[in-house]
């Protein structure tokens, strides 16, 4: 959807080169996100990782990127409402039990969280909310290349994939989510509950 500049959502108004995000999520339980930060630290500790790991307002799992604008507007909100109004999503187990890294910049390689039949929900899920939303014009229809997962830092090296303790929580929501690129900040916009 293309959002013509105006007034910001919370009146902070952007550079003109800034760019923000905003994407559909689900967040981790204050368990889960507690694991994630433990495990972030053993890992950062065993493979002498220069990256911090992320702060647990800042851990997700990203199920449909909406936009990147400089602003973000109050329609653009509304329109995502209006689109997930009548999907009939359900609670489901989140099982993530990998850790690996993904390509990236040189120096800035993503270290993640991932799992193999932990997220064969999610991702079911994930297709159903990515088409509706891009039906309304709202992000791209989702593709084959999904790969559910959480950040946990940005590093100057890779982990190799490997196994771990699984880290389980039950979504029961999903949140739509304004990111401040280059700020480290996000904001919780909108929560949608799953159903039972």
């Amino acid at each position: 959807m293309q959002v013509p500049k105006q007034l910001s959502l919370f009146g902070d108004a952007p550079s003109a080169d800034a760019s923000d995000n905003l994407f559909l999520a689900l967040r981790p339980s204050a368990e889960a996100a507690a694991q994630i930060i433990r495990l972030a630290a053993v890992l950062c500790s065993e493979h002498g990782l220069t990256g911090r790991p992320l702060p647990s307002e800042r851990l997700h799992v990203t199920l449909h990127n909406v936009s990147d604008h400089a602003e973000v507007r109050r329609d653009c909100v509304a329109a995502v409402s209006q689109a997930v109004r009548d999907l009939d999503l359900r609670r489901f187990e989140v099982v993530l039990d990998r850790v690996s890294t993904f390509r990236g910049r040189r120096g800035n390689l993503p270290v993640v969280l991932r799992g193999n039949d932990g997220v064969a929900t999610l991702a079911a899920q994930r297709r159903i909310l990515a088409t509706a939303m891009a039906g309304a014009g709202l992000g791209q229809r989702p593709s084959g290349s999904y790969v559910p997962h959480v950040t946990l830092l940005y590093s100057d090296r890779s982990v190799a994939d490997r196994a771990i303790a699984p880290i389980r929580w039950h979504a029961d929501e999903f949140v739509l989510i304004r990111s401040f690129v280059g700020q480290g900040r996000h904001v919780v916009l909108a929560r949608w509950p799953l159903g039972s």
